[in-house]
């Protein structure tokens, strides 16, 4: 998808849209500043996206140019996967819905080289953030240098605008600060109102929200215009790696992964009995521990792979067969290394239940586990390595929607409270601090809690911060509606 190429009268009207676009985005970044400013994130953030997408296509068709269809679907999908702050309220969730929003206007707006679907893994990983990054940080400082530019050479007539402009804020200052004061004598709402804005804890927060929103505003109409990265003059080959350095380095580090492996596979088989012969090894200690790191392992496999791939001499055969069988062994290696993390993680759940960090850490495993039969399809099997990013990409989406789907946080209230049911012991602390996700199902199964449990959980759920309620309509959200409706009939009946 590359931006279109304009013509001398493209360009012309894209001068006349200038000034419309250091307007819009301004007004788009008091506009944010409204909806954000002291508000948690709900209703205003699908709200906001969608009016900067919305000013900027009308923007671009005032120059004569469209949206691509591929584009105008990305986006699309991009800003409905905004719309999910206002539906969930985890914010694993809100965190990974923002991340897949990026990544798809990303995917929208960056000058592939072929298309989304064929880009290379540097585009994906170097090339694409770069270029997002660059497009919003000078968005607002490169609308405003464009401005000053399409004055020409009359400096003179710019600076003599400034004056007036000037001038007049100076006579009508006086007029301000008299009827402000009056209308503030005449009228305590507005007095309150006036008082809260001009507020100078609040003054300097307000004024970084506004800029800041409204260079995101404004960078988002350069990319979506055309903006391109400079291009680099200065090029350095990367050092090539022959069958010698690739045997003796992947040949360690499988050696190292076999003896892990070797170790864990007598565990994973060998199960509780086995862990507690071990001296000093407790069942409990066993479940606990571990399972952080070996994510963290398993994660750090594919970036060594896809950097010796990268340093890897492919015009010499023997190299490559080499690389590809020393690869294939050790996606096999790590694919076992993930299964202890999971059992680890099975144990974990048994002796103690489940937490956010380690649901998203199997998920994370999930992704992980899918990414490393990619690579060994797309760049060790048929050679296809600019599928791979692609493929990753969309498979992160997919765990995104499916885990919306999921909802974490009931998933886990579901699981903890059913131990619970079994004689095991609950957190009611920690059940209580779940998201409003959680809630409907935490009061679903409370009356069938052993009443030390549920007083203890009650009490919790009482002080809960859902029953505050939302402050206004820019922080509406599903789920924390739903939950404060429940909590609300629950102690409004006296059930408590």
């Amino acid at each position: 998808m590359r931006p279109a190429t304009r013509t001398q009268g493209d360009l012309n009207m894209r001068r006349s849209a200038v000034p419309l676009a250091l307007l819009g985005s301004v007004l788009l970044g008091f506009i944010g500043e409204w909806l954000f400013f002291e508000a948690e994130p709900g209703l205003n953030v699908p709200l906001w996206t969608g009016l900067v997408g919305s000013v900027s296509v009308l923007l671009l068709r005032r120059q004569g140019l469209a949206v691509g269809r591929a584009q105008q679907v990305l986006l699309l999908v991009a800003w409905l996967f905004t719309w999910s702050l206002a539906w969930r309220d985890g914010s694993g969730l809100h965190g990974l819905s923002l991340l897949a929003s990026a990544l798809l206007l990303g995917m929208a707006l960056y000058p592939w080289s072929s298309s989304p679907s064929g880009g290379r893994l540097r585009e994906y990983a170097l090339l694409m953030p770069m270029h997002m990054g660059l497009g919003m940080l000078t968005g607002l400082p490169a609308l405003l240098l464009q401005g000053i530019e399409q004055q020409g050479g009359a400096r003179e007539g710019l600076r003599a605008r400034a004056l007036r402009i000037l001038m007049g804020l100076g006579l009508a200052l006086p007029f301000l600060l008299l009827l402000g004061a009056l209308f503030a004598s005449a009228d305590p709402v507005y007095r309150r109102l006036m008082q809260h804005l001009l507020d100078p804890e609040d003054l300097l927060p307000r004024l970084m929200l506004i800029v800041l929103l409204s260079g995101a505003a404004a960078g988002f109409w350069r990319l979506l215009s055309g903006f391109r990265l400079p291009a680099l003059s200065v090029a350095f080959a990367l050092p090539r790696l022959g069958a010698l350095e690739v045997g003796v380095a992947l040949g360690l580090i499988a050696g190292l992964l076999s003896s892990f492996v070797f170790v864990q596979i007598r565990y994973l088989f060998g199960g509780a009995s086995l862990v507690a012969l071990t001296p000093g090894l407790t069942y409990a200690a066993y479940a606990r521990e571990g399972f952080g790191q070996l994510v963290a392992a398993s994660a750090v496999t594919l970036p060594m792979l896809l950097a010796f791939h990268a340093l890897l001499d492919r015009r010499r055969r023997e190299g490559l067969r080499l690389f590809r069988i020393l690869a294939g062994l050790l996606i096999g290696l790590i694919l076992i290394i993930m299964a202890s993390a999971g059992y680890r993680l099975w144990l974990y759940q048994q002796a103690y239940g489940l937490t956010e960090a380690r649901f998203y850490g199997a998920a994370f495993l999930l992704w992980l586990g899918w990414t490393l039969l990619w690579f060994a399809i797309t760049v060790l099997a048929v050679q296809r390595e600019e599928r791979f990013a692609f493929g990753s990409a969309v498979a992160f989406l997919l765990l995104v929607v499916l885990l919306h789907g999921l909802n974490p946080d009931a998933r886990i209230a579901d699981l903890n409270i059913r131990r619970a049911l079994e004689g095991k012991p609950l957190d009611t602390a920690y059940m209580a601090s779940l998201s409003a996700d959680a809630l409907p199902t935490v009061l679903s199964l409370l009356n069938r809690l052993p009443e030390p449990a549920r007083a203890e959980l009650l009490e919790h759920l009482r002080r809960h911060p859902v029953r505050a309620g939302i402050r206004s309509w820019r922080e509406w959200n599903g789920s924390r509606m739903r939950a404060r409706a429940e909590l609300e009939r629950l102690f409004g009946q006296g059930k408590a």
